[in-house]
């Protein structure tokens, strides 16, 4: 098996201490199993890196600004002035030093030519948009995945969120099935794999050890020895709502409404959420490997709020987007690393939320990933 991994599971907060890395990792080695970060989703994972910090630096100036117009002074300006350069550089460092323990492949795209791209462009082929236009970059790692099967027989697992260029989770995209014929390979030679999260559930999760006996403890005592699930997610809250206002803002909500108009809402953000959970529900705990870390995977009810901006044309046709806020209930998952004799937490992350909020007088169901 080989794992190919795009840039959607790369550029996000994805460091060898977290979970996923973890899982990743001791499933590569378990398993007869190599991982390829290519090139091309190298750099532009390092590009992305560039841009986010720029960004952040740019907001948190402007935040600083604001506050020191409150109260003068209270914030060092010079705090932000840090060397943009160098901290890109220590990212690169610690992105290779990642491949490296990961013993991952990052084969080259030099020899991809551009004439089967262009021929693809203008055929507005997959990954290609239906212009030709967009799917440059998402092209020169397809032509690379080729490349790669030509010289080796494994099945690739290609791990993307990009279901619109690559296909859905389990189905890859006609125009690529095409291309794998074309090549006189199997159609089922390449598998799309809907994100890290999924990949982990799918083929890490099923290698690893049952443990029934720790989960059940959990659901029936509401602890397992130091760790309280209740108590991991109140210590946590703050970082938590980080987590999941970046993908809250990084997403689109739509919804149907009765007249059977789909409704848009604008820069959605989380107004607020509960310290305490309102449910857990621990879906499953299993041992790593054979050291003393087990994961386990815990699903929170929690009740809070989202503010957005809405298009109230389905009452009043040509109202402007309006700002508003609606009630929410959120079901974050977490998966987390504990120490088996102690129950300490060595780490944890969460990939995804499901939110409904009401809108009144509109409800929507969305997904976050």
């Amino acid at each position: 098996m080989l794992v190919v991994l795009d840039t959607t599971e790369t550029y996000t907060h994805f460091w060898r201490d977290f979970p996923r890395f973890t899982l990743l990792l001791g499933f590569a080695r378990r398993r007869p199993a190599r991982v390829s970060v290519p090139e091309i989703v190298f750099e532009e994972t390092v590009n992305h890196h560039s841009e986010r910090l720029a960004e952040a630096l740019r907001v948190a100036r402007g935040k600083a600004g604001d506050v020191n117009e409150l109260a003068p002074g209270a914030i060092d300006g010079t705090v932000f002035d840090i060397d943009v350069p160098a901290a890109n550089r220590r990212y690169v460092e610690t992105l290779e030093a990642w491949l490296a323990i990961l013993n991952a492949e990052r084969p080259s795209y030099t020899d991809v030519a551009i004439r089967p791209l262009v021929a693809r462009a203008l055929a507005r082929r997959k990954p290609f948009d239906a212009e030709g236009h967009k799917g440059f970059r998402d092209a020169v790692l397809w032509e690379t995945i080729l490349k790669m099967l030509a010289e080796s027989s494994d099945e690739v697992i290609l791990v993307t969120r990009n279901k619109k260029d690559f296909g859905e989770h389990g189905q890859l995209a006609g125009d690529l099935r095409n291309d794998l014929r074309n090549h006189g390979l199997r159609e089922d030679c390449v598998k799309v794999c809907e994100g890290l999260s999924r990949f982990v559930e799918e083929y890490v999760k099923p290698t690893l050890e049952k443990l029934d006996e720790i989960r059940r403890k959990i659901e029936d005592e509401g602890r397992f020895l130091a760790f309280d699930p209740g108590q991991c997610f109140t210590e946590r809250h703050e970082e938590i709502v980080a987590a999941l206002d970046r993908r809250i803002r990084a997403c689109a909500f739509n919804a149907e409404v009765g007249t059977g108009e789909v409704l848009t809402l604008r820069k959605p953000e989380l107004g607020e959420l509960s310290r305490q959970p309102e449910g857990v529900t621990v879906c499953d705990v299993r041992r790593l490997g054979d050291d003393d870390r087990i994961a386990a995977w815990i699903d929170y009810r929690a009740k809070g709020r989202i503010r957005c901006e809405h298009d109230q044309g389905y009452c009043w046709p040509g109202a402007n987007y309006v700002p508003g806020e609606g009630e929410a209930t959120f079901w974050i998952p977490l998966t987390i690393l504990l120490k088996e004799n102690t129950g300490e937490i060595i780490n944890w992350e969460t990939n995804e939320a499901h939110i409904s909020f009401s809108f009144d007088p509109l409800h929507f169901l969305t997904e976050t990933r």
